[in-house]
C-alpha cells in the first residue's frame, strides 16, 4: 500500500442479509398499517352510511306521523307479526296521514291525503307505500281487521297488495319492530299510575302517548357475506317484543343490543364479522 492511500471497506454478506431483513420488516410493517387502517376507514364508513339510512328513515316516519289524521271515525292498522321458523317477525304499520301519494303518471290530482304502510320485503329492505286519496267520494276497501276500532271508523285502505305504491325506503334495514309507551290511567285495570312500555297496543289510538319504533340496519358491505338463507337466519335471531319485555322495563333496543354485543349468542352459520355489523337504533314518535 503506497504511503497516504485509504483503505476502502465494503459490505460483507452479512451486513446484507442484515439490512434486507430489517427492509423487509419495515415493508410488513407498513403494509399492516396500511391494511389495518383500510379496515377501519371501510367498517367507518359502513356504520356511517347504516346510521345515516336509520336517520332518514326515521325522519321519514317522523313526518308521516306528525300529519297522522287524528279523527275518530279513522283506525290506525298496527300488524304485529310473530317470527316463524322461515321468517322473522317484522311488524307492519298503516294509518291515514295528511301527506302526498305515490300517484299514477296521467292521474287526475288528489288532495293532499293518503294511506301510508311499513313494511318488509322478501329481500329484507324496508318499504313505504303511500297510496293517495281523496276525501270527497272516496270508497273506503277494507282491509285485515285494524287493531284500534272506534264506531263508524273508516279502517286503513289495503295498500300491502299494490306493489307498485311501494318504494325501498331503507334498504340497509334488516328487522323493523315497534312497541308503545302507553298514558297513564289510575283508573285502569290494572292502574297505570304512569306512562308504560307495552308491546301491544291500547284500546284506542287516544291512550298512546308515543310509539317506539326500532330498526336494525345490516350494511351492504356486511350482507355480500352472507346468501339468502344466512340473512334470513340473521333477521329471525332478533326475537319479537313480548309483552313480558315491556312488563320488565326492558326496551327493543336494550334486548337486540345485547345480543349483538355478546359473541356467545351470534347465530350459528352466519360469519362473525357480518353479525358484528348489525347496528341498532331507535326513535319515540311522541303523539301528544
Amino acid at each position: 500500500m503506497q504511503p497516504g492511500a485509504k483503505s476502502l471497506k465494503a459490505f460483507t454478506l452479512i451486513d446484507l442479509m442484515v439490512s434486507m431483513t430489517v427492509i423487509s420488516i419495515l415493508t410488513l410493517l407498513l403494509l399492516y398499517l396500511f391494511d389495518g387502517a383500510s379496515e377501519t376507514s371501510s367498517k367507518g364508513g359502513s356504520r356511517i352510511d347504516a346510521e345515516t339510512q336509520a336517520r332518514q328513515v326515521f325522519d321519514r316516519i317522523a313526518m308521516d306521523i306528525r300529519h297522522l289524521v287524528r279523527r275518530n271515525d279513522v283506525d290506525v292498522a298496527f300488524d304485529k307479526k310473530t317470527a316463524t321458523a322461515a321468517a322473522a317477525g317484522n311488524d307492519e304499520l298503516a294509518f291515514y296521514s295528511e301527506v302526498r301519494g305515490f300517484a299514477e303518471p296521467g292521474s287526475p290530482p288528489l288532495r293532499r291525503l293518503s294511506v301510508v304502510g311499513y313494511r318488509m320485503n322478501d329481500l329484507l329492505q324496508l318499504e313505504r307505500g303511500a297510496r293517495p286519496l281523496a276525501w270527497d267520494g272516496m270508497r273506503f276497501s277494507p282491509t285485515a281487521a285494524p287493531v284500534l276500532s272506534s264506531p263508524n271508523s273508516l279502517p286503513p285502505v289495503d295498500v300491502a297488495g299494490e306493489t307498485s305504491k311501494y318504494e325501498v325506503l331503507g334498504d340497509q334495514v334488516l328487522r323493523f319492530e315497534y312497541g308503545f309507551i302507553v298514558s297513564a290511567d289510575p283508573l285502569a285495570t290494572p292502574p297505570r299510575p304512569e306512562p308504560m312500555l307495552s308491546a301491544v297496543p291500547p284500546a284506542s289510538l287516544g291512550q298512546i302517548d308515543a310509539i317506539v319504533v326500532t330498526v336494525a340496519t345490516l350494511d351492504s358491505r356486511a350482507r355480500r357475506m352472507v346468501d339468502a338463507d344466512g340473512l334470513a337466519s340473521l333477521a329471525r335471531w332478533l326475537p319479537d317484543y313480548q309483552q313480558s319485555n315491556a312488563t320488565a322495563g326492558q326496551t327493543i333496543a336494550g334486548i337486540w343490543n345485547g345480543l349483538a354485543q355478546d359473541a356467545s349468542q351470534y347465530p350459528s352459520g352466519v360469519p362473525a364479522a357480518a353479525v358484528s355489523s348489525v347496528r341498532v337504533y331507535q326513535r319515540y314518535f311522541y303523539l301528544k
